[in-house]
């Protein structure tokens, strides 16, 4: 085997070794996404009801700071 043909071997091993790891990472993602987009939508309910709270606690330290007018 030459040199070339050495150097040429090496950076396809490590260009398919690369794109398989993006592959396999692309394909775990997938999988992972229903988990992930479950979880997304309960952090979401939280933001939601802390949101809620926010707003119920300004709403009676104005109503408190204005005298009850």
């Amino acid at each position: 085997m030459t040199r070339d043909a050495a150097a040429v071997a090496v950076i396809v091993s490590l260009m398919l070794g690369y794109y398989w790891a993006r592959w396999r990472r692309a394909e775990g993602s997938a999988k992972n996404a229903r988990v992930l987009a479950d979880a997304a939508g309960r952090q979401a309910w939280k933001a939601r009801g802390m949101i809620l709270l926010v707003g119920v606690a300004v709403y009676a330290a104005l109503h408190a700071w204005l005298g009850g007018r």
